[in-house]
């Protein structure tokens, strides 16, 4: 296994891409398999119903993400096991503090637009060249949430930008269809790096915001099931927000 894959994923991408930001469904430069766009994917080597090590942390404070403003929360995110194989989830109500890499001169996105309520997970692979994260962010109304989308549009609405000091080349947007339930927007980029990539969504349902980062090294063969993950995702949280 090459080093680059053994060095921390979290560290260097999730927390630019992790809270607000977009996902590709058909570019072949992602890591994720898009063969059936319109329907999950039952088939999917990496989608394994049920995994004895898939388990569940928490990384929040005490009181924030089971209690106070973001209560309820928890029960939005997609378990583990629906992930893949092998995943363990991490919940943290931290969010995100970096600007996004076509829009380096503004703050982070939940700066700009602040919301009511936000939790996020991130599913880890223990190969370590793999990684998914999961993002429920909530607002006070729809033109919030349109302004919020709107600016994470923005901060990718260019060729190529850097990430944590790594150039990525930009793809995208392109629209993203969930087939599980009415959404009201949604779409998606690939970036790709010298050792990393990615495939990114968002999805809008009034004023609630679910987004995604699907992350891998270069190097990697992996594939998860993106459309599948991203259907199953947004159905939960359209039942449980």
């Amino acid at each position: 296994m090459h080093a680059a894959v053994r060095r921390p994923l979290a560290a260097l991408v999730v927390p630019v891409l992790g809270a607000g930001l977009l996902g590709a469904c058909s570019s072949t430069d992602g890591i994720g398999d898009t063969s059936s766009s319109s329907k999950p994917s039952s088939g999917a080597a990496s989608s394994s119903p049920a995994s004895p090590s898939s388990t569940t942390t928490s990384t929040a404070p005490s009181g924030s993400s089971s209690a106070g403003g973001n209560a309820g929360l928890e029960s939005a995110l997609l378990p583990a096991a629906a992930v893949g194989a092998q995943f363990t989830r991490t919940v943290s109500d931290t969010g995100d503090r970096d600007p996004l890499p076509c829009t380096p001169d503004k703050p982070s996105l939940q700066v700009q637009v602040p919301p009511q309520r936000y939790l996020g997970a991130t599913y880890r692979h223990p190969d370590q060249d793999v990684q998914v994260s999961e993002n429920v962010v909530v607002f006070a109304d729809d033109a919030a949430a349109q302004r919020y989308y709107r600016a994470a549009d923005a901060g990718l609405g260019c060729d190529s930008g850097r990430i944590s000091g790594e150039t990525y080349r930009i793809t995208g947007p392109g629209r993203l269809q969930v087939s599980t339930v009415d959404i009201d927007a949604g779409q998606g980029w690939d970036l790709v790096g010298k050792s990393y990539k990615a495939t990114l969504a968002i999805v809008r349902l009034g004023a609630r915001i679910v987004s995604f980062t699907f992350l891998a090294t270069t190097s990697t063969t992996k594939k998860v099931a993106v459309q599948q993950i991203i259907d199953r995702a947004v159905e939960l949280a359209d039942r449980e927000l």
